[in-house]
């Protein structure tokens, strides 16, 4: 609050007065038009019944210490030039004050920060945030409204404890918070390992399929997913990813890689966690190319090989991504019961929430493309493998569930009818 104000005719004129608080502490300053002492009487009404002194100049300072928080405090300044000279005292004042700072409930991404001031304080009304107390981020209130505030937040992390002061001013008076602390909210995810398929159907309620270039396609057949990628095409890619968001932490992702694409290069498959929102820079999985079976992860788009090993289809039948405690693991397996770890980092590593990601089945071409790029397959998501003997079928159609049929010239044919099943070669 700016006044000035001159008791007797020689003694200091007194201008500019303002006062910034914390909770347990002020700061008040003013000015004068000749050199004066400075003292400021405060207390928690206009009889105050406390001191204290600062500076001896034109611009004055003093400091309170030990103030109750959230207690109203009157103070006035007082300035002489000198002993037996006039002194002139300014009008009462009540210090600026934050009080009923509030975060609410905090949802996943957003949060709204609410407080009281008193009112002497209209005009300005600031947030400081972040994920310690050097914040680092600020966000300004829209608009004044009187002597309630609220500023929201937005693009919050899920899971994540924030720290945030308030801060109000009228354009000389400030007061500002102690510090606060709110969490976010987790995401409603399910654990990756309920999601789960056999693929006798390619579930739209489940996966989303986007392809690259002509001649790309995916497809379920026999019991399996199968990625198909367009030969000769550096710009072949075929993805299949989860309609929705599931969470790493502590589950995981467990898969039958029945086919991977052929080894002769410019062409590879991928088994998948990554961050939301498209082709994503943030990732992790099992890689295959060229013979080679890779465990990676991207983080902010810088690729990070953590282990390879010689492609063996037997050996390598089963591949799961895992976490535990706060470590990732990338595993293979023969069977689904004896595994073997092809690598583990600590999930500090990662630049995207474990906790919301998308599980993904990829195919991708480079370069010139392979003119003979083969198919990637997968199937048993999160299932255990059905034993060969409950495969039955009494051959009255033929279910495209159970069977894939290849042939291999134009003339060869397959059906089933009547109870059998007839396997008709070209003939020579």
């Amino acid at each position: 609050m700016t006044a000035t104000f001159r008791t007797q005719s020689n003694a200091p004129m007194l201008s500019g007065i303002a006062a910034s608080t914390t909770p347990s502490a002020a700061s008040i300053i003013w000015s004068t038009d000749i050199t004066s002492d400075s003292t400021v009487d405060y207390g928690p009404t206009a009889a105050y019944g406390a001191s204290a002194a600062g500076n001896t100049g034109t611009a004055h300072t003093v400091n309170l210490a030990g103030l109750a928080a959230g207690t109203v405090y009157h103070y006035r300044v007082r300035s002489k030039s000198g002993p037996g000279a006039f002194e002139s005292f300014s009008a009462d004042h009540v210090l600026p004050l934050v009080t009923n700072v509030s975060s609410g409930a905090p949802s996943q991404t957003a949060a709204t920060i609410t407080w009281l001031t008193n009112a002497e304080l209209s005009s300005n009304h600031v947030v400081d945030y972040g994920t310690s107390t050097s914040y680092g981020l600020t966000q300004v209130g829209t608009a004044p409204n009187g002597t309630s505030h609220s500023v929201g937040l937005t693009g919050l992390s899920p899971s994540t404890t924030y720290h945030f002061r308030v801060r109000s001013t009228d354009g000389t008076d400030s007061a500002t918070s102690e510090d606060n602390v709110f969490s976010t909210a987790a995401y409603a995810v399910s654990p990756l390992a309920s999601l789960t398929d056999a693929f006798g159907s390619l579930d739209s309620s489940k996966w989303t399929v986007t392809v690259t270039a002509p001649g790309d396609w995916a497809q379920v057949q026999g019991g399996a997913l199968w990625l198909i990628p367009a030969p000769n095409s550096g710009a072949s890619g075929v993805w299949v990813e989860s309609s929705g968001t599931y969470s790493l932490l502590e589950s995981s992702a467990t898969v039958n890689a029945l086919q991977v694409v052929s080894p002769s290069g410019h062409i590879n498959s991928k088994f998948t966690f990554h961050a939301p929102g498209g082709i994503s820079q943030d990732d992790l999985g099992f890689w295959y190319e060229g013979g080679t079976l890779y465990a990676y992860y991207f983080a902010h788009g810088a690729q990070n090989f953590l282990a390879s090993t010689s492609y063996q289809p037997d050996a390598h039948a089963w591949w799961r991504i895992r976490h535990s405690g706060s470590t990732v693991f990338w595993e293979t397996s023969r069977d689904r019961s004896s595994w073997t770890t092809l690598a583990a980092v600590s999930q500090s590593a990662f630049t995207f929430d474990l906790g919301h990601g998308i599980l993904g089945f990829n195919v991708k071409g480079w370069g010139a493309g392979n003119p003979s790029p083969g198919v990637a397959r997968f199937t048993y998501l999160n299932l255990a493998a059905t034993p060969i003997s409950a495969l039955s079928d009494a051959f009255n159609w033929l279910d495209s569930a159970n069977w894939y049929v290849g042939v291999g010239t134009a003339g060869s044919a397959a059906w089933a009818t009547g109870g059998a099943l007839y396997l008709y070669p070209e003939a020579y």
